[in-house]
């Protein structure tokens, strides 16, 4: 089955954002309040989630706002807007703060009306979640070593979200020793350096190494 959600169990916040820091392919991280295939279900199943886990991030003293998002088709801003007030149920306290809120709430609509080259549509069934953003993925690692923004990059220089894709399946962390036989222009050495590994490599041009080392990622 397709599903661009995943149920996953942690012991805490602080875990959740752990893992996402980490992570390259992951949008983010939150507590599920509720889910259903029809509003109807949605709301029962947040009415029904336990209420001491979810008044500590209605108070007033939180200020938040809630964003839509979408699997399978495009959301306008108007339809947005009208399923953010079908939530007027839940008790939010708070004032809204749409650019710097100190709680941010999710609702994820899974929608595929056409199969898109994706297949049987029936494997991906239409549902509804909302819940509570305990972590997101940021770019910034990624913006931060782009191939665009390095001084020096060859042919066939390894993209660098791939780099630290790799690092990742590699457990890749501070104390590791990385060696890459075939360095090149270094994008997975960077990558491992960035997690703290001691790195090194070789290649069998040496006019790339001669290049690549009179240059500084950092």
């Amino acid at each position: 089955m397709m599903m661009p959600i995943w149920y996953v169990s942690l012991p805490s916040d602080e875990i959740a954002q752990q893992v996402v820091s980490r992570t390259m392919l992951t949008k983010g991280i939150y507590e599920l309040w509720g889910e259903g295939s029809t509003w109807e279900e949605l709301e029962a199943s947040i009415q029904a989630y336990p209420e001491h886990l979810k008044l500590p991030w209605c108070r007033k003293d939180l200020t938040f706002k809630v964003l839509v998002d979408s699997y399978g088709r495009r959301i306008d801003i108007k339809e947005q807007v009208e399923w953010v007030e079908r939530l007027g149920f839940i008790p939010f306290q708070g004032k809204v703060d749409l650019k710097q809120p100190q709680v941010t709430f999710w609702l994820m609509v899974i929608d595929v009306q056409e199969s898109q080259g994706l297949g049987d549509t029936s494997m991906v069934p239409y549902r509804l979640y909302f819940g509570r953003q305990i972590a997101e993925y940021s770019h910034h690692v990624v913006a931060h070593y782009s191939l665009k923004t390095r001084p020096y990059i060859g042919p066939t220089s390894m993209d660098t979200e791939m780099a630290f894709i790799m690092c990742n399946q590699a457990k890749v962390d501070r104390g590791s020793f990385v060696f890459d036989p075939y360095i090149g222009t270094g994008s997975i050495t960077v990558a491992a350096a960035h997690h703290g590994a001691q790195v090194t490599g070789m290649d069998i041009d040496m006019r790339v190494v001669k290049l690549v080392r009179n240059h500084s990622y950092a």
